[in-house]
């Protein structure tokens, strides 16, 4: 029969208005029965206390009573602005990279160490001092546009400025996160069949290498 009742669901802000949301929407057009409530937050939410049925989480998980459905891969790559490169130069080794004000996601420390894998499978890390800090990529992304410095940011994120030429992606062949972004809902919880409709599709709808990805590698 149709899906029929309300989902709440707890979602990272900038993932959810570039990614997740048109993808709600298409559910929603499918079963018209079905209401939304979408609460955008980077913060942690706690989906029993709070009454979530499912949130959408983003990194390595912490062992919990949750179970997780990973949805796709989330890929980082330093980004800068061409006018800094006009500045200051293009890197030529990852470690560079450490003479560059850093444009840093929510830590406040002054000292933060990006660690790598480069192609052939070694490992590094560069000590990044930060200059602005805060709890949201866009905000990062536009500094970093504006020439203030490196930026270590998903590229679900700044994929946009990519395409356009705004941000140039350095070292993209090397990793430097394997983060993901996973459904997670409450294990002791029997889950409705419209949640877990909406988990299938979310799997369905976000592959394992993301379209911004893909985006990316066709154009470097």
């Amino acid at each position: 029969g149709d899906l029929v009742g309300r989902i709440r669901i707890a979602a990272p802000l900038t993932f959810s208005t570039m990614h997740l949301g048109p993808v709600l929407s298409r559910f929603m057009i499918l079963h018209p029965e079905v209401m939304m409530e979408a609460e955008l937050s980077d913060r942690r939410v706690d989906l029993i206390a709070e009454g979530f049925d499912l949130a959408i989480r983003i990194g390595r998980l912490a062992d919990s009573a949750l179970i997780a459905k990973k949805l796709t891969q989330v890929r980082h790559c330093p980004c800068v602005s061409p006018k800094f490169i006009e500045q200051n130069g293009r890197p030529n080794r990852p470690e560079n990279l450490s003479a560059f004000p850093g444009l840093m996601y929510r830590t406040s420390r002054s000292k933060t160490l990006w660690p790598f894998v480069r192609p052939d499978g070694t490992k590094g890390r560069v000590n990044i001092a930060g200059r602005f800090a805060a709890n949201n990529g866009d905000i990062l992304r536009d500094a970093a546009e504006a020439g203030l410095g490196v930026i270590l940011e998903p590229t679900f994120i700044t994929y946009p400025s990519i395409m356009k030429g705004t941000l140039i992606p350095l070292f993209a062949d090397h990793e430097w996160s394997d983060n993901a972004v996973y459904a997670v809902y409450a294990e002791n919880r029997s889950l409705p069949r419209r949640v877990r409709c909406l988990i299938d599709f979310l799997a369905q709808e976000f592959s394992p290498e993301p379209t911004w990805d893909r985006a990316i590698k066709s154009m470097l």
